[in-house]
């Protein structure tokens, strides 16, 4: 004799569409006899019922989301190409302002020379940096510090329009002209305080100081520049695994 629990796990299973393992004419015969077994049939079927149409509604309600991936591409693409074309205008002003900077140092340079003989002073002879005479009036001396700075000049306008060529070594020039500047504040401010700076002298230390911020804005706007701050932020906030 087959009891309730079998029939009632074979109703489950006729439900679910399984195979019951009992034939179905002994539980059809069992649930016509039985009245708990009749309810539990009723009760699984009426909920069985709700699930599936449930199921249906949820089904039919349902759409397929948008396909937003075109969107996001299309805005990442504009993006970057907004990106590019910043980058590009940044570098070819700054290209264009390097230029500019090594024309005013040749010029200086060449200010500077105008003023001298092309002939070292002997010993003795004033470092004033004027022609000194030399008693026939054919010829005279310069002083060897005018040199030196129209020498100076000459190369800074050499890297500067070097820069404007390749920015990407910008950095490297920084090293070397930023030291030299940062000297030539420290003179300069004095002499200005002590009221012993001439106006030339304060053109020439904001051309240094212009020199420094081109690199360094020729540098940033170059690819390789902003890679390598990236690079160096990344090192210096990154923290070792625990």
């Amino acid at each position: 004799m087959i009891d309730c629990v079998a029939v009632q796990k074979a109703l489950s299973a006729r439900l679910d569409g399984e195979q019951t393992g009992v034939d179905d004419d002994v539980v059809d015969a069992h649930v016509s006899a039985c009245a708990d077994c009749r309810r539990f049939y009723d009760r699984a079927a009426a909920l069985k019922r709700q699930l599936t149409f449930s199921s249906d509604q949820s089904t039919q309600q349902l759409v397929a989301p948008p396909d937003l991936s075109q969107a996001i591409l299309a805005g990442l693409e504009s993006q970057q190409r907004r990106l590019s074309s910043r980058r590009a205008l940044a570098s070819m002003v700054s290209r264009a302002a390097l230029v500019a900077a090594g024309v005013l140092c040749a010029v200086w340079a060449v200010v500077l020379l105008s003023g001298t003989t092309g002939i070292v002073a002997p010993p003795g002879a004033p470092e004033s940096g004027q022609i000194v005479p030399d008693g026939s009036g054919a010829t005279g001396f310069s002083s060897p510090l005018m040199v030196d700075a129209a020498a100076v000049r000459l190369a800074l306008a050499v890297g500067m329009f070097f820069a404007a060529w390749q920015p990407r070594l910008g950095a490297g020039m920084l090293l070397v002209i930023g030291p030299f500047t940062a000297f030539s504040i420290g003179f300069t401010a004095r002499d200005v305080v002590l009221g012993f700076a001439s106006a030339t002298d304060v053109f020439g230390l904001l051309l240094l100081v212009s020199c420094c911020v081109l690199l360094g804005w020729a540098w940033l706007a170059d690819a390789n520049g902003l890679s390598a701050v990236h690079r160096f932020w990344r090192g210096a906030t990154a923290r070792p695994a625990p």
